[in-house]
């Protein structure tokens, strides 16, 4: 725009007209049109994405991959971890198997030595008795009497439950001995039997020591015979 100033002179009579020329304003900015008059005589452009938007999406997506191996790292550790309390627990039945079987031995093993304890017992009275059923015999048949049956019958079979008992829960030796004893006391009934006192006597004796030996071997101390066999 062109701004005229008109300056009238005096001077010599004749006007002098100056002419000023300013600056244009610059233009405003013009609305945009309606979304219905776009297109019409109008050109748009399209946008350019950025280079602040793709610098954006980038760290979004490393934040994910981050993420992701995090989330996967934490799942291999959880599973690590389910894995040894598996084997734990197995481990830990393991231990509660073999301990309850060994508690079954030493029960066991607990009542085996209570049964030879009690054996022992057993064998121990029998093979007493039996000894003194065949001294009294011995003393018997010393004088003449043959009413000695039944104490040779009761201490045979006394010494017969001592050979079976230590056969199960003694020694061989004193199984043997014990068996010994029985056999000399048939051998002595046999005797009575017939008649024969002498022989009734010497198998009687013979009957006797290996009672006592016996019974040595099951535990009993040694002490002297009261019968015709002799100090023992």
């Amino acid at each position: 725009m062109l701004l005229l100033s008109l300056l009238i002179g005096q001077s010599g009579g004749a006007s002098t007209v100056n002419v000023v020329t300013l600056p244009e304003p610059p233009p405003s900015p013009q609305p945009s049109p309606p979304s219905g008059e776009r297109g019409q005589g109008t050109s748009t452009s399209t946008p350019t994405p950025n280079a602040t938007s793709t610098s954006d999406a980038t760290p979004s997506r490393d934040a994910l991959r981050a993420l992701q191996a995090r989330t996967e790292a934490a799942l291999a550790r959880a599973q690590a971890l389910e894995q040894q309390l598996a084997q734990l627990e197995q481990a830990r039945q393991a231990d509660q198997q073999r301990i309850a079987a060994l508690e079954q031995q030493v029960a066991e093993e607990r009542g085996r030595r209570e049964e030879a304890e009690r054996s022992t017992g057993q064998r121990r009275q029998a093979l007493g008795t039996a000894t003194g059923d065949v001294d009294g015999a011995l003393d018997a048949l010393a004088g003449g009497s043959d009413a000695v049956g039944a104490s040779l019958a009761q201490a045979r079979a006394l010494a017969a439950q001592a050979s079976r008992n230590a056969s199960q829960h003694g020694s061989q030796a004193e199984a043997l001995a014990a068996d010994e004893a029985q056999r000399w006391l048939g051998v002595s009934q046999e005797a009575l039997s017939r008649g024969d006192l002498f022989q009734a006597r010497q198998a009687a004796a013979a009957a006797s020591q290996a009672a006592r030996r016996a019974g040595q071997l099951a535990g009993i101390p040694p002490r002297a015979s009261t019968g015709s066999s002799g100090a023992y």
